[in-house]
């Protein structure tokens, strides 16, 4: 009787890890559709939804680097700074290149253009540099340089 118990007890332990070890991919790719969603929603200005998809992303997948940066985007169109400051750190804590959906660095643009708004000149230019480092694109690197040129006047 005690063994039968004993291995119910081990049947269930293994029934549960293996339910739990299965919901993780589940969770992560409806974490990234939620990210991807937020990134339209940012496209269409549509902010305040874009956030809410971040947020969803972000309790599904809280180590999702990307959701966190496409979360700072959005905060920073509404003017909200200090939030997205504090979300690309977060996402750099992460993910140290940030990449997120084919944009390396997004995270150092994101907060580089943070601090510009709120006058922290030598913080944006240090960001903007590091992004310039990290992405490929050209058209991302001449927007970081005319922001460094802007902040140098």
């Amino acid at each position: 009787m005690h063994r039968v118990r004993i291995v119910l007890l081990l049947a269930l332990v293994l029934l549960v890890g293996v339910l739990v070890a299965g919901c993780g991919p589940v969770s992560r790719a409806n974490a990234w559709s939620h990210a991807e969603k937020a990134d339209r929603l940012n496209n269409e200005g549509r902010y305040d939804e874009a956030i809410e998809e971040c947020t969803k992303a972000i309790e599904l997948a809280p180590d999702l680097a990307g959701a966190y940066c496409s979360r700072a985007r959005s905060y920073n169109e509404k003017g909200q700074y200090d939030l997205a400051i504090t979300d690309c750190n977060k996402a750099i804590e992460l993910d140290p290149n940030c990449a997120q959906i084919g944009n390396s660095g997004e995270a150092y643009y994101n907060r580089g253009y943070a601090y510009k708004l709120q006058g922290k000149k030598a913080e944006a230019i240090a960001d903007f540099e590091t992004f310039i480092r990290l992405t490929h694109n050209p058209q991302e690197i001449e927007m970081a340089r005319q922001q460094i040129e802007e902040l140098s006047k």
